[in-house]
């Protein structure tokens, strides 16, 4: 093994050595120690673990820094850090204390590998490879950002590649808690104390830094400086250099990290995208989380189009043609015809509106053609963006004179656009349509109440989530008031604030919440129904973030167990709550059935797909 494999603490891209002692220390309950390797902060022995008979990993202070309280402080929390992640991407900590010496120190386990650019370098593996392991890392790093914890190292000397392949990141010394902030997957630090001085400890690697680490500005550092080093991290991978020059002074590296721009990567144009999306000198332009980065990487893969460049409708269009080339010409053919149908259904409807008052069928036609445009089949959105576009050409033409159906298309169509990412066009649509309703029936009226509710959901999906809990709570009120508190929308609304406060890490209120709405869709539909698997998938999230892994894989079960019952395959709920199971089961350490279950959820996902 790489004798660096765990280093983190450097003093501005100097590692300070600490003297070498021959003698290796008394640790209780560990024997045969011998020593694999020591960096700025500590040496690392391997040794046998008296009580289980394993070899482990023991990480000992420097003698020479235990008299600085900074770093005993730092060592102490990376100790606290590391035991809260249970994961199989993160090294585990099995023990910690105080040697014989006096010295602090941890055990974790012992890992057979090599750090990831020495694997690249060994491997030579391909570009897709490269990819499918930073998904793997880039989850474990959200997984650690779900629980409050920055790594604020990420470099590839941190990560250890095992003999089966599998990555781990180690070396939590410069982490630091987080708190979650009001963007839903964003964190900030707890305290804002200085990371970076040109005088003191640079906490991480002066290379793999981020623009606001350099900066000296505490307060501009969350998760997405952990999502800049990812970036770095998969583009030296895939290059075998950083994107700019980080030799000579510090000044003039640390100009580098905050000024220069990236190298084009030879590789695939959209793969440059991802990466320079991360690595955007302006965290608010960077991807919002690990997860949403990981995300990106698997849209990369499947050929489907990525968010780096969700911007540009028609790079979204060429890129459905290109993965489609054969029956895309059917399909826009299908698709031009589907606008044609609909605008001449609308025109039918209309005039049986006219005759017989049934506004109500009209509503009900269109709500059933457009209410479901975020497809499970990807590549679909693109076709009911199509028909969205025409959709709202032709309700300016068509319903003069109709405010109520006028109302419900733009409400259906705007609801569309928020599922399409769309959140410009939602807006219009969806505010346009509550001022007709709220104008046609007054404010407390049931459709001016939906219409409101979905300006909510709009919220939500813009991650502004203050406003969005704020407007789901004045629709409950509403609906209980105009409905009675047991009307299955209550229930809904109900819903809504709980995946709100899931998502801003109010987790006791949530769990209250899903628990409420599980009692009632019970009691109105039974425990097989899909409302009802719906919440528990929700409870089952609630569970996993608490660490209740037992209780979370029950709960994922018993909904997957119904939505096999309830749903025909493939279908995208199928494939979630499989995911969601075999992660699970990954990390209570059954391996051969979380394998199966991620296994038929990618059987589903290729089906949903066509490939």
């Amino acid at each position: 093994m790489s004798n660096d494999w765990f280093h983190g603490d450097e003093l501005l891209g100097e590692l300070r050595k600490a003297p070498r002692s021959d003698a290796a220390p008394r640790v209780p309950g560990y024997t045969h120690l011998e020593e694999i390797g020591r960096g700025g902060q500590g040496v690392v022995f391997e040794a046998l673990q008296q009580s289980t008979q394993r070899t482990v990993a023991i990480k000992v202070l420097h003698e020479d820094v235990t008299r600085v309280v900074e770093r005993k402080t730092r060592f102490e929390r990376e100790i606290e850090l590391v035991s809260t992640l249970e994961h199989p991407c993160i090294v585990r900590v099995y023990d910690s204390g105080v040697t014989e010496d006096g010295q602090l120190y941890y055990v974790m386990e012992r890992l057979v590998g090599v750090p990831l650019d020495q694997h690249i370098s060994d491997t030579q593996p391909t570009q897709a490879w490269i990819v499918q392991l930073l998904i793997r890392i880039a989850d474990a790093v959200g997984f650690a950002h779900q629980r409050g914890v920055m790594h604020r190292d990420l470099k590839p000397a941190n990560i250890i590649v095992s003999s089966d392949g599998a990555p781990h990141i180690l070396d939590f010394g410069a982490a630091k808690r987080a708190l979650p902030v009001e963007d839903g997957e964003g964190f900030a630090t707890l305290t804002p104390r200085e990371d970076v001085t040109v005088a003191g400890d640079f906490l991480g690697t002066l290379a793999f830094a981020s623009p606001e680490q350099v900066s000296g500005d505490p307060a501009r550092v969350d998760i997405r400086t952990d999502v800049y080093a990812l970036g770095l991290i998969l583009y030296h991978c895939l290059a075998g250099r950083l994107p700019y020059d980080v030799s000579g002074a510090v000044a003039t590296v640390v100009q580098s990290i905050v000024d220069a721009r990236p190298q084009p990567l030879k590789a695939h144009s959209e793969l440059q995208l991802i990466v320079s999306k991360a690595l955007d000198k302006d965290p608010e332009r960077r991807y919002s989380s690990a997860h949403t980065f990981a995300r990106d990487l698997e849209r990369f893969l499947r050929g489907d189009p990525i968010e780096a460049r969700g911007d540009s409708t028609w790079y979204v269009l060429r890129k459905t043609v290109q993965k489609h080339k054969v029956p895309f010409g059917l399909a826009a053919l299908l698709t031009v015809s589907a606008v044609f149908f609909a605008v001449s259904m609308f025109i039918a409807y209309r005039n049986v509106a006219r005759e017989q008052s049934k506004t109500s069928d009209i509503k009900i036609f269109w709500e059933d053609t457009l209410g479901s445009v975020a497809p499970a089949r990807p590549g679909a959105a693109i076709t009911f963006a199509d028909v969205l576009n025409e959709a709202v050409a032709w309700i300016e033409i068509t319903t003069e004179g109709e405010p109520e159906i006028e109302a419900s298309l733009r409400t259906t169509v705007g609801n569309g656009y928020r599922n399409l990412g769309r959140f410009d066009e939602a807006e219009e649509q969806l505010q346009r349509g509550l001022a007709l309703r709220r104008e046609l029936f007054g404010p407390n009226h049931a459709d001016s109440i939906a219409s409101f509710n979905a300006i909510a959901l709009l919220r939500q999906s813009q991650q502004r989530y203050d406003e969005a809990a704020a407007m789901f709570t004045a629709a409950l009120d509403a609906r209980i008031a105009l409905l009675g508190s047991e009307h299955p929308a209550v229930a809904q609304s109900y819903q809504n604030l709980g995946r709100v406060a899931f998502q801003q890490q109010r987790l006791d209120e949530a769990e209250a919440l899903y628990l409420k709405v599980l009692q009632r869709r019970i009691a109105l539909y039974g425990a097989k129904h899909q409302g009802v698997a719906m919440v528990q998938f929700d409870l089952a999230e609630v569970a996993r973030v608490r660490g209740r892994l037992e209780e979370s894989l029950s709960l994922h079960s018993t909904a997957l167990a119904t939505r096999r019952e309830r749903l025909s395959p493939p279908h995208p709920d199928l494939a979630r709550s499989l995911r969601a199971l075999g992660e699970i089961l990954t990390l209570l350490g059954r391996t051969a059935e979380a394998q199966a279950a991620l296994a038929e959820a990618d059987d589903i996902g290729r089906s949903l797909r066509g490939n």
